[in-house]
């Protein structure tokens, strides 16, 4: 690290007010933050025991894949066949508020300053740490397929009315930026850091209920402390940062990429750590990180026998079959996986 990167960071520091992890980027050498990390490992040896890295974490036809518009989503869905306005989530916030695709509190003599630490172990170890700080509970990194990007965004998000939407696209620019018709990301971008949140489990099992909501909700607030945070630290480290809690693309299948999980016949992610009661954000980035593994720890083979999940399924929405290649309008067809059927069309 040069001397007048030193010094303009440093000085940043120490007159930096609040709690944004800008204020981190400059405070920990590599090796602090590894201890700091030590700190917030789950206090249990539950993954290494039960998971095994994998190569290919599922199938997929590359003939029938492609990227998934965000209005077809469930949550997008459901208001427009019911007339019902429910505009309380986190779809359709692409490049909005805190969300922002740009700077929010690194001064822009920080964020100019060219990246002076390169290495992708030591950002890796800095990413995770900075993301634990930040309140996530499982935190993992994996290259940015662009095939779970959204091609649309949907800006008027759980809305009855018709979607108005934007592509989603790349291109060779330095900063992302959006028109009347697109969101940017520069092209560089090919990094995720995936971020998981475990939800109160005593509210959870009260469904359906407003006490599970208030499980619901405090997981999107710690979504949105987050990926915030560490978009910010990313930015004050000279790095472009997209946050994203559900928008911008398909956090499941980013989150099987970075190792965290595997998809159940419930249509969920389910970790080694807290099964499927958990919540999913993910920042992407150009910065250099040594990605994780993919794992693999039987949920497949257990969904295939159990079928509890689509046996007390209420709506009855669940797939009790085999896995397919496709399945209801609301599902990307083109990987091997259960389709379920989570607006309940009939």
């Amino acid at each position: 690290m040069s001397d007048q990167n030193q010094v303009n960071r440093r000085s940043f520091l120490k007159t930096a007010t609040g709690g944004s992890a800008a204020i981190l980027s400059g405070c920990f050498s590599a090796g602090e933050l590894l201890a700091q990390e030590k700190e917030f490992e789950i206090p249990n040896n539950r993954r290494s025991q039960a998971s095994k890295g994998i190569d290919n974490p599922y199938q997929i036809d590359p003939k029938v894949l492609n990227r998934f518009d965000e209005s077809e989503v469930a949550i997008n869905v459901t208001p427009r066949e019911v007339g019902m306005d429910n505009r309380t989530t986190s779809t359709g916030r692409d490049n909005v508020g805190l969300l922002s695709y740009n700077r929010l509190s690194v001064p822009e003599e920080i964020a100019n300053i060219p990246p002076d630490l390169d290495d992708p172990k030591q950002l890796a170890t800095q990413a995770k740490t900075i993301a634990k700080l930040a309140g996530a509970d499982l935190v993992g990194i994996c290259k940015l397929d662009r095939r779970w990007i959204y091609s649309h965004s949907q800006r008027n998000s759980e809305s009855p009315d018709p979607p108005i939407k934007k592509t989603i696209e790349f291109e060779k620019v330095e900063k992302p930026y959006e028109t009347d018709q697109k969101l940017v990301i520069p092209d560089r971008v090919n990094n995720v850091i995936v971020m998981a949140m475990e939800q109160n489990r005593v509210l959870t099992q009260c469904s359906p209920s407003m006490t599970t909501t208030c499980a619901s909700s405090l997981g999107y607030s710690r979504m949105a402390i987050a990926v915030v945070m560490l978009a910010e630290y990313i930015r004050g480290m000279g790095y472009t940062a997209i946050p994203a809690m559900n928008g911008t693309g398909l956090s499941i299948p980013m989150a099987i990429d970075a190792g965290i999980g595997t998809c159940g016949r419930n249509g969920l992610l389910v970790s080694p750590e807290f099964g499927p009661n958990i919540r999913l954000c993910k920042v992407l980035t150009d910065m250099p990180l040594s990605p994780d593994k993919p794992i693999e720890f039987g949920v497949e083979e257990f969904c295939k026998t159990c079928k509890k999940c689509a046996i007390h399924c209420p709506s009855n929405a669940l797939s009790h079959g085999e896995r397919a290649w496709s399945g209801h309008r609301h599902n990307n067809p083109g990987t091997y996986k259960w389709y379920n059927d989570p607006v309940v069309s009939g």
